[in-house]
C-alpha cells in the first residue's frame, strides 16, 4: 500500500487541508503531463491535492508561473478555469497547447504537406547541433521549424483563421501542438528522441554532448522527425476525451504576463493561486535548454531574469507577486505556493520561513500564513513545526489565506 503523498509540518485551527490522501492508482498522471519534460516540475498528483481541497467545481485558479502547464492541465481536467501566465512566452505556449490538444490525424495531415527532403543550409550544424544529431535528421528538424514558425506567424491571433495554402482545420492550435510535441522529443535517451544519447531534461553544452558521445562511443545517427512526433502525439492523445480535440482556450487565459502586473485578470476573480514559486539565488529557468529555445525561437538575451540574483532582490521581487496576487485573489481564497529550501555555499535557505516573514512584516492585512505543508513520497506523520523542519528533498507548500 501506498503511504501518503504528504505530511503537515505546520497547521492553524482555520479550515483548509485537512486530511491527507493516499496515492492510488486512481492517481496516475494524465498523458497529456508528458508533452515536454523538464527536471523541475510539480507532480500533477500534488496539484491534485490543492485543488480537491481549496476550490470547488467552476473555480478560477491563477498560476502566475506556469512553467510547463501543470496546474492548467489539472485544473481544466478537475473541471476549474484556469489562468495560466508565464513572462517566458515558451513556457506559455507549452502551456497553450496542453490546453487544446491536437487530434493524430490533424498532425498526420500537416507533416504530411511538408516536404522534408528540401534542401537546407547546414552553416549552423557545425555550431553546436553535429553534437547531437545526424546531418540528415537536423535538415528534417530545420525544415519542420521553418513550416512550424511560419504557421504561428502567418496565422495570426485566434485559432479560426487557417493559413491559405493549408486545410482550414490546420490551424495554429495545430501548430502551436506540433512545436510543443517537437521540443518533448528534440533530445533525450531512446531512440523515441530525435538525438544521440543525452538527457530529456536538459540540453548540454556541445562540448559536454561530445564527450557523452565518445564515452559511449557513439555518435548521432539517422532518426526520421515525422514518425518520433507522431509517436509522441499518439501518447499523449492517449487519455483524452473526444471533448479536449474541441476545448477553446481565450487568450486572454493563457498567455504572456508579468506576475507582478496581471493586466487580464480582473480584481477579486482567483479563487486559487497555485504556483511553482520562483526560488531566490537560482539561474534563469531555460538557461540550461538552449536547444529548446533556439527551436522555439528564443533568443539567450530575452531570458526573463525571474530568479533574482540576491536575497534581496528576491524579496522584493516576491513582495510586488504577493501584493499583484492579493488584488487578483478574492476574500477568503487561497494562495498555494510551492518552493523547496536554497542552498548558498553552508547555509540553507527555508524559502518557506522567509516568505512567511514578508506576509508578516508587509501584507498582514492581505494575507495570512495558515499552514505549511511537505511534500514527500512517503513520511506521513504530523510533526510539529519547531521540532522538525529539515525537507533536502521534498517540495513545501506555503498556504495562504487571503484576508
Amino acid at each position: 500500500m501506498r503511504r501518503p503523498l504528504m505530511r503537515v509540518v505546520e497547521r492553524s485551527s482555520s479550515p483548509g487541508i485537512t486530511e491527507l490522501p493516499p496515492e492510488t492508482e486512481e492517481m496516475a498522471e494524465h498523458s497529456l503531463h508528458g508533452l515536454v519534460r523538464f527536471r523541475s516540475t510539480i507532480r500533477p498528483t500534488l496539484i491534485r491535492f490543492i485543488i480537491d481541497q481549496l476550490t470547488s467545481k467552476r473555480g478560477v485558479i491563477l498560476d502566475p508561473f506556469c512553467g510547463s502547464g501543470s496546474v492548467a492541465l489539472e485544473t481544466y481536467l478537475l473541471g476549474r478555469r484556469p489562468l495560466a501566465y508565464d513572462n517566458e512566452p515558451l513556457f506559455a505556449s507549452i502551456t497553450r497547447a496542453k490546453l487544446e490538444p491536437i487530434d493524430i490525424a490533424d498532425a498526420a495531415l500537416f507533416l504530411q504537406l511538408i516536404d522534408f527532403r528540401k534542401p537546407v543550409s547546414l552553416e549552423s550544424y557545425t555550431q553546436g547541433f553535429h553534437a547531437y544529431f545526424d546531418s540528415d535528421t537536423f535538415r528534417e528538424i530545420v525544415v519542420l521549424r521553418s513550416q512550424l514558425r511560419k504557421a504561428l506567424t502567418e496565422s495570426g491571433p485566434g485559432d479560426a483563421k487557417a493559413l491559405p495554402h493549408l486545410p482550414t482545420r490546420l490551424s495554429t492550435r495545430t501548430a502551436r501542438f506540433l512545436s510543443a510535441s517537437m521540443l518533448g522529443v528534440l533530445h533525450g535517451h531512446t531512440v523515441g528522441y530525435l538525438s544521440s544519447y543525452s538527457s530529456p531534461y536538459e540540453s548540454l553544452d556541445p562540448e559536454a554532448q561530445e564527450k557523452t558521445n565518445r564515452a559511449r562511443g557513439a555518435s548521432p545517427g539517422y532518426r526520421a522527425v515525422a514518425p518520433r512526433v507522431l509517436r509522441k502525439i499518439a501518447h499523449l492523445a492517449r487519455d483524452c476525451r473526444p471533448s479536449m480535440f474541441k476545448h477553446e482556450v481565450a487568450a486572454s487565459d493563457c498567455n504572456v504576463a508579468d506576475p507582478r502586473n496581471l493586466l487580464s485578470v480582473d480584481t477579486g476573480v482567483v479563487d486559487l493561486v497555485c504556483t511553482h514559486f520562483p526560488l531566490p539565488l537560482s539561474p534563469p529557468r531555460l538557461e540550461d535548454q538552449w536547444l529548446r529555445r533556439w527551436f522555439y525561437g528564443t533568443p539567450t538575451e530575452q531570458l526573463a531574469d525571474l530568479n533574482r540574483s540576491s536575497l534581496h532582490e528576491w524579496q522584493e521581487y516576491s513582495a510586488e507577486i504577493l501584493f499583484e496576487l492579493a488584488r487578483v485573489t478574492r476574500r477568503e481564497g487561497w494562495a498555494a505556493l510551492i518552493v523547496s529550501d536554497v542552498n548558498e555555499g553552508r547555509t540553507v535557505h527555508q524559502v518557506d520561513e522567509l516568505l512567511g516573514q514578508i506576509v508578516e512584516t508587509s501584507f498582514a492585512e492581505y494575507w495570512k500564513v495558515d499552514q505549511v505543508l511537505i511534500a514527500r513520497a512517503r513520511g506521513p506523520k504530523v510533526k510539529d513545526a519547531l521540532r522538525e523542519r529539515s525537507n533536502s528533498n521534498g517540495m513545501k507548500v506555503v498556504i495562504l489565506r487571503r484576508m
